[in-house]
């Protein structure tokens, strides 16, 4: 019973951990929460759209940043949903590809196989979408 209890309390301590370092990892820097980051695997191109306490909604594309209403954030966040969870459930599945996309969405972190044309022409519409913002 002794032993029972001390893992069932382990496995509470670790969960508590992970979830703790989950949202520590979705935080930068300037105290602000990234909402979704989608960054090209050879890293030439980030994006990303996070939320200040500060300075509200924040897209960033690379270098440059600009402010952005709460409802194109909304749009932007399904719009990206929409992409991410297909590609959640490939991540978990552990298929091996040469990854032409990292997609992060709250904390959770998925990928894009460069084989998989149609998510990566999805992205590639998303992309044009957040630089005509």
């Amino acid at each position: 019973m002794k032993l029972l209890f001390t893992i069932l309390l382990f496995v509470v301590y670790t969960s508590s951990l992970t979830a703790f370092e989950s949202e520590q990892a979705n935080l930068n820097l300037a105290n602000g929460r990234i909402l979704f980051r989608l960054m090209r695997s050879d890293q030439k191109n980030t994006y990303l759209l996070k939320e200040n306490p500060r300075s509200g909604l924040t897209l960033v594309l690379d270098k440059s940043s600009k402010k952005i209403s709460s409802k194109n954030a909304e749009k932007l966040n399904k719009d990206f949903s929409k992409i991410f969870i297909p590609q959640l459930t490939q991540s978990l599945g552990g298929k091996k590809c040469e990854r032409s996309w990292e997609l992060v969405l709250h904390g959770e972190q998925s990928y894009v196989c460069r084989a998989d044309k149609k998510a990566n022409t999805h992205i590639e519409k998303f992309v044009k979408q957040l630089e005509l913002l």
